[in-house]
Order: structure tokens, then C-alpha cells, then sequence
């Protein structure tokens, strides 16, 4: 996953890419969103969540994690509310062979 801040993040999986797009939020302290990000990919890969529902977790974990002066607090509330207005888009490119 490749997160683009504000402007939501990029994922591939196999031959399916997916753009992660967010809403715009009142950003308080960023600084260790990232962490809490991948923290809550690993926490929804390890819960067996869809790929679609893994990537809004990590996000919606990112997005709370900002919105607290402190370093590493994820309001449980404010995820479940930031999953239902994070939206992902699957692209599926075909690919070709290289000649040579």
C-alpha cells in the first residue's frame, strides 16, 4: 500500500489495483498516522477482512490517529464511522507478454 496522505492511498493485489480515496478530515497531529495505518492493514489481514474492508480499517485507523493531539490513539467509533465514508475503486489492467 502506498498512502498519499490526504489524498487517500494506492493499492495493488495480483492484476487489480485499487485507489483508497478519503474524506477530508480536521487534521490534529499526524505524526504517527502512518504507523497507525499499517498497524490496522496488519490488524484486518489478520482478521481476514476483504481486501476492500482491510484497506478502509488501515485508513480510518490513520485518519483517527490524526485527529488526537496524541501519538497513537485510534477512537474504535471514529473507525466504524470513517469505513462507511471511505471509498475504494478497483482497476484491473491486462498484461502483456514482452517480446524478446
Amino acid at each position: 500500500m502506498v498512502s498519499c496522505g490526504a489524498e487517500g492511498a494506492l493499492f495493488k493485489a495480483g492484476d487489480v489495483f485499487y485507489n483508497v480515496e478519503i474524506p477530508t478530515i480536521e487534521v490534529i497531529n499526524p505524526t504517527g498516522s502512518g504507523d497507525a495505518t499499517v498497524g490496522g492493514f496488519a490488524y484486518a489481514l489478520e482478521q481476514k477482512y476483504s481486501v476492500e474492508d482491510t484497506l478502509k480499517y488501515a485508513m480510518a485507523c490513520g485518519m483517527s490517529n490524526a485527529q488526537h493531539a496524541e501519538v497513537g490513539v485510534i477512537n474504535k467509533h471514529d473507525v466504524v464511522l470513517f469505513m462507511k465514508q471511505i471509498k475504494v475503486k478497483q482497476y484491473k489492467f491486462e498484461t502483456t507478454k514482452a517480446i524478446g
